[in-house]
C-alpha cells in the first residue's frame, strides 16, 4: 500500500487521540480511523473504508474527532505507523481484545519503518498550554488516570510517573485549584476509581522546562471515599430542556443525524442521543474543572416524535434554539421548555416511558 497522509487530534492530555490514515493500491483507497485510548485500552476503536466518497470520509473524521475539542495535524507515516503498533501494543500488554476487522491493518502492525523521537513526537501530540493552572489541571487528570508516560514526560524527577492514588485508570469528576506560593497549588479532587468515588488532597510543586511546565513533586495528602449521592450533588449543573415536536419523524431524524455527524451518537430503544460536545478543551484551564464542561448540546430524537435538548447554558440554549428552527423548520416545533436542578436527560434516555411529560409525571 502506498501512504498518502495521516492526521491526528492533538489531545493526548485528554486520554485519547483520533487518528486517520490514507493509502491506495492500484485502483483501491483505504481510509482508516482509529481511536487511540492513552489509558490503558490501547487501540479502542477502528473503522476502515474502501473507495469511500468525500462525504462519507469526512463523516467519518468528524465522528471519531469532532468531540475530541482538538486542533488536527498532519503527521508522517512514520509517526503514525509507530502509533499504531505502539497503542496496539497496550491492548497485548493488557489483555484487551484488538478492534475488529484487524485484516484491514495487520499490514500496519507489521511494518518496518525508520524510528521516531518518542519525546518529540509526544510533544507534538499535546496541545500548548497556556496557563499554571491549566497545567495542574491536566497533571491530575493524568495523575488520576494512572497516565504513567504523561506524568513521566512532565516530571523532572523520572520516579514520579510510579506514584500512583487510584488502582485502575481513574476518571476525574471535579478539581478545585488553590496557588499557594510561587510554583505550588493544592489540587482539591473528586474522582471515580472502581466504581467507587473519593475526594482527595493532592499538592503539585512545578518549574518550568525547555517544553514549558513540568512537575517537580507531588504529595498527596487525605483520601476518603464518599457517597455517590454526594458526588452528584457537587458536580450538578443546571439543566435546560426544550421539547419539540417532530413532523415527518424518518426523515428529520435521517437529516439531522447526517448533519450531526460530529456528534457522538448513542442508541437507545426508544430512539438515539447525541453529544455535541464544545469546540476546544478551554474548560481545562478555569480554576474550577467540571468534566461536564466540554459539553455542548444533547440531543434526543425519539421514536414517539419529540426531540428533546439539553444544554447547560442559558446563552447556549437561546442559541441551539435559533439554530434549530431555522435549519429544520419544516419539521420542527418548540412545545415546551423547562429548567431543572440536576441533569434529566440520560435518566429519560433510560426510562421506558415513551414522551419527555409521561417521564415528568412518574417522578
Amino acid at each position: 500500500m502506498e501512504f498518502l497522509y495521516a492526521k491526528i487530534t492533538n489531545s493526548r492530555l485528554m486520554g485519547s487521540m483520533g487518528l486517520r490514515m490514507s493509502w491506495k493500491n492500484k485502483n483501491k483507497k483505504l481510509d482508516q480511523y482509529f481511536l487511540l485510548d492513552c489509558e490503558g485500552l490501547g487501540l479502542a476503536d477502528y473503522m476502515g473504508i474502501y473507495n469511500g466518497d468525500d462525504k462519507r470520509l469526512f463523516n467519518e473524521e468528524e465522528r471519531l474527532m469532532g468531540g475530541l475539542g482538538s486542533d488536527r495535524m498532519y503527521i508522517s507515516k512514520e509517526e503514525a505507523v509507530f502509533l499504531v503498533k505502539e497503542y496496539a501494543g497496550k491492548n497485548i500488554r493488557y489483555g484487551k481484545p484488538l478492534p475488529e476487522n484487524k485484516d484491514e491493518y495487520d499490514f500496519i502492525l507489521e511494518m518496518e519503518t525508520d524510528p521516531v523521537d518518542k519525546k518529540s513526537l509526544f510533544f507534538k501530540l499535546c496541545k500548548k498550554i497556556e496557563s499554571d493552572v491549566e497545567f495542574i489541571n491536566y497533571m491530575a487528570m493524568r495523575f488520576i488516570a494512572r497516565d504513567r508516560e504523561a506524568l513521566g514526560q512532565y516530571s523532572l524527577n523520572p520516579e514520579l510517573k510510579n506514584m500512583k492514588i487510584t488502582y485502575a485508570n481513574g476518571t476525574l469528576l471535579k478539581n478545585s485549584v488553590r496557588k499557594l506560593k510561587t510554583g505550588n497549588y493544592i489540587c482539591s479532587c473528586i474522582y471515580e476509581d472502581r466504581n467507587a468515588y473519593f475526594t482527595a488532597n493532592i499538592g503539585f510543586s512545578t518549574d518550568t522546562s525547555k517544553e514549558g511546565y513540568c512537575v517537580r513533586s507531588i504529595k498527596i495528602g487525605k483520601v476518603s471515599q464518599v457517597d455517590c449521592l454526594d458526588v452528584l450533588d457537587e458536580i450538578k449543573r443546571d439543566e435546560y430542556i426544550g421539547i419539540y415536536i417532530i413532523d415527518d419523524i424518518e426523515n428529520f431524524k435521517r437529516q439531522f443525524i447526517e448533519d450531526m455527524s460530529h456528534c457522538l451518537k448513542s442508541p437507545f430503544e426508544k430512539g438515539v442521543m447525541l453529544t455535541q460536545f464544545k469546540p476546544d478543551n478551554s474548560h481545562v484551564a478555569a480554576g474550577e474543572y467540571l468534566i461536564s464542561n466540554d459539553l455542548d448540546s444533547i440531543f434526543f430524537v425519539s421514536d414517539s416524535g419529540q426531540l428533546v435538548v439539553s444544554n447547560y447554558d442559558m446563552d447556549v440554549r437561546i442559541d441551539v434554539d435559533s439554530k434549530l428552527l431555522s435549519r429544520y423548520g419544516e419539521y420542527l416545533s418548540l412545545n415546551d421548555e423547562f429548567i431543572f436542578s440536576g441533569s434529566l436527560i440520560y435518566d429519560f434516555a433510560q426510562d421506558i416511558a415513551e414522551s419527555f411529560y409521561e417521564f415528568l409525571s412518574k417522578r
